[in-house]
């Protein structure tokens, strides 16, 4: 078991702080939007340890607890941007980083590998490059053969 103190951990690498809960578990159903009381740790405890668990999954180093009443700026990061706020905050010699409401396991993900980390879910990581209309050319191009092969083969098959 690691005994190394959070001040001493802070020396030896960045550390990212998952923190997300409220407005991620509204998106899954277990929060009332509005007043955004979290009575989910009592109504749906194993949502809350789940939505733990993907933020550690996703590289968060620190856990929080969900244990107070949500801000009102519900404003929202893509991942690459997560991703940059990570590098700039790096930059600057911060060396605790996290997110907060609104925050979700793929934005901490984003972090985490910007910032040199390989974590279990950069499995899973996007891949552009194969993405069937925003991917590299070759990629598109393979996709459009195919796609008008299949497409002409419907158009004569009857």
């Amino acid at each position: 078991m690691n005994t190394n103190t959070l001040l001493e951990k802070l020396q030896e690498d960045i550390l990212i702080c998952a923190e997300g809960y409220v407005f991620e578990l509204e998106r899954r159903g277990y929060v009332k939007s509005g007043p955004y009381v979290p009575e989910v740790v009592l109504d749906f405890p194993e949502a809350v340890k789940e939505l733990h668990r993907e933020f550690v999954r996703a590289g968060s180093d620190v856990v929080l607890a969900l244990t107070y009443y949500a801000h009102r700026d519900p404003f929202l990061l893509t991942r690459s941007e997560m991703a940059e706020f990570a590098l700039a905050a790096r930059d600057l010699g911060v060396r605790y980083i996290g997110v907060c409401c609104g925050g979700a396991p793929h934005h901490v993900r984003a972090m985490a590998e910007a910032l040199g980390k390989t974590v279990p879910a950069s499995r899973y990581s996007p891949d552009i490059a194969k993405h069937a209309v925003l991917g590299s050319e070759e990629v598109v191009r393979d996709y459009r053969t195919r796609y008008l092969k299949e497409h002409h083969e419907a158009l004569f098959a009857n």
